[in-house]
């Protein structure tokens, strides 16, 4: 017999509210920042999220994310990013689709994400949350990806 939970791509693409999904990605990206000396983060980054001599994540977008994790690519602290998106292309296609979803679903005057775009979020979901679980959190069962 089949139940959501049999799919769960299914059941966040259906019943999750597409922000609270690009939320826990953006934390989960904004977390694994924390492991990277400052000295990876590319400059054109450092610049744009600098003010008065000092570097935030706080206003971070995707693409801060995305050039970090690309600039950094055979770090192994995105080991497992490397092993779910499997090329630097892949990446750049996954985080620009997950930028433009985040762009439809953030800006109340624009129109609800189609259903392609909620599954393709829901993947994207299950993949990040996947890759950017800290390993303490793997082994205790609590990172899975299941529940937002």
């Amino acid at each position: 017999m089949f139940t959501f939970q049999d799919d769960r791509e299914y059941e966040i693409a259906q019943f999750e509210d597409p922000k609270a999904v690009i939320d826990v990605i953006e934390r989960r990206l904004r977390n694994a920042m924390d492991v990277i000396p400052a000295e990876c983060v590319p400059a054109p980054v450092v610049g744009e999220l600098s003010a008065d001599g000092k570097m935030s994540w706080d206003n971070a977008y995707l693409r801060h994310y995305e050039k970090v994790i690309t600039a950094n690519w055979d770090r192994p602290e995105f080991a497992t990013i490397r092993e779910k998106l499997l090329s630097k292309s892949r990446a750049h296609e996954v985080f620009g689709r997950l930028n433009r979803i985040r762009d439809i679903a953030m800006h109340p005057s624009r129109p609800p994400i189609i259903e392609e775009d909620a599954h393709k979020l829901a993947e994207i979901y299950l993949t990040l949350t996947e890759a950017l679980t800290p390993s303490s959190e793997a082994r205790r069962g609590t990172g899975s990806g299941k529940g937002l």
